[in-house]
C-alpha cells in the first residue's frame, strides 16, 4: 500500500475532516490486508489525525480480524463477542437502546485497555446514527497550565459497572488521569463518563466536581469530528487519544462490529515535568 503522511503513494490520499482531528483515507482496500509497514504508517497517521475513515470497504469477519491483528495482539471484550469470532464485539443499538451515547473510550477498566479500534458498519439508518470523536490531546491542551499540572499527578479508578451495574462481574483498574503517548509524547485526558468511578486522591465530593467539569470540557465542539456512516465505512481510531459518542438520533436498528487491539498499561507524565 505504501502509506506515508499526507502523500501516500499512487492512488492513495489523506484528507483532513476537521481542524482538530480526523481524516478520510481513500485509495486503500483494507480487505487486501496490511503489511507491517502499512500498519506502522497507519499508526503514524493516527498519531497525527487520531481518527481515520475508510469508505467503500468490503471486509468480511475474517478480514476484519486480520486488519486488527496487523496492529498487534487483539483485545477480547469480557462481556460479549460475535458467535464464531471471539475477537469481534457486535454493537447492536436502536429502538431506545443506545449504550454508547455519551463520550467515552472503551474498556478503560482493563489493566491493558485497547490502544486502537477498527469499527465496521454492518447496517444502519439512512439518516442519523453518526459517531462523534473528541480529541483528548486537544482537551488536555485546552486546559489552563495550573489545571494541567493538578491533573497530571492524579489517578482514577476505572470500573466496568460504573455505568452498567447489571454486568455479571466487576472489572477494575487504576490509570493516570493524564496519560502520555509513548512515541509522540502528547498528553491526553484519560477519564470518561462510562467507566471512571472516581479520582483516587480526592474526596468523593471533590472527585465528582472535577469529573463533572472534565466531562463537560471534553464535549466542546472545537475538539470534535463527526462521521456519517455509509455502507462499507470502516473507522480506525486511537483509543488512548480520543473519546467517541454514538449519537442516538435515529429509529430502527444499527449494527456495528468492532475489533480492538491491546495496548500496554497507560503511562502518566513524569513527576515534575
Amino acid at each position: 500500500m505504501g502509506l506515508s503522511h499526507t502523500s501516500v503513494g499512487p492512488g492513495v490520499a489523506v484528507e483532513p475532516l476537521a481542524g482538530t482531528l480526523g481524516a478520510e483515507v481513500s485509495g486503500v482496500r483494507l480487505a487486501d490486508g496490511l503489511s507491517m509497514q502499512d500498519a506502522q504508517e497507519l499508526r503514524n497517521l493516527l498519531r497525527e489525525y487520531e481518527v481515520l475513515v475508510f469508505r467503500d470497504q468490503t471486509l468480511d469477519e475474517d478480514q476484519h480480524v486480520a486488519v486488527g491483528r496487523a496492529f498487534g495482539e487483539l483485545h477480547r471484550h469480557p462481556f460479549a463477542h460475535l458467535p464464531g469470532w471471539p475477537d469481534i464485539l457486535p454493537v447492536p443499538t436502536g429502538d431506545g437502546i443506545y449504550p454508547a451515547a455519551g463520550f467515552h473510550t472503551d474498556a478503560t477498566f482493563e489493566e491493558r485497555p485497547p490502544s486502537l479500534a477498527v469499527l465496521r458498519h454492518v447496517h444502519g439508518p439512512v439518516v442519523g446514527g453518526d459517531t462523534a470523536w473528541a480529541s483528548m490531546t486537544a482537551a488536555y491542551e485546552g486546559l489552563t497550565g495550573p489545571m494541567q499540572r493538578f491533573l497530571s499527578g492524579l489517578h482514577a479508578t476505572q470500573d466496568s459497572t460504573a455505568k452498567f451495574p447489571g454486568r455479571s462481574s466487576k472489572v477494575q483498574a487504576t490509570h493516570p488521569v493524564v496519560i502520555v503517548d509513548e512515541v509522540s509524547g502528547k498528553r491526553a485526558l484519560y477519564v470518561n463518563s462510562h467507566h471512571t468511578r472516581r479520582i483516587d486522591e480526592l474526596s468523593d465530593a471533590e472527585s465528582a466536581r472535577v469529573l463533572r467539569m472534565l466531562y463537560e470540557h471534553v464535549g466542546r465542539l472545537e475538539f470534535q469530528v463527526r462521521v456519517r456512516w455509509t455502507p462499507g465505512t470502516v473507522v480506525i481510531w486511537d483509543e488512548r487519544l480520543t473519546q467517541h459518542y454514538a449519537i442516538p438520533d435515529y429509529q430502527g436498528q444499527r449494527l456495528m462490529h468492532r475489533v480492538t487491539v491491546l495496548g500496554d498499561a497507560p503511562a502518566g507524565p513524569a513527576l515534575g515535568i
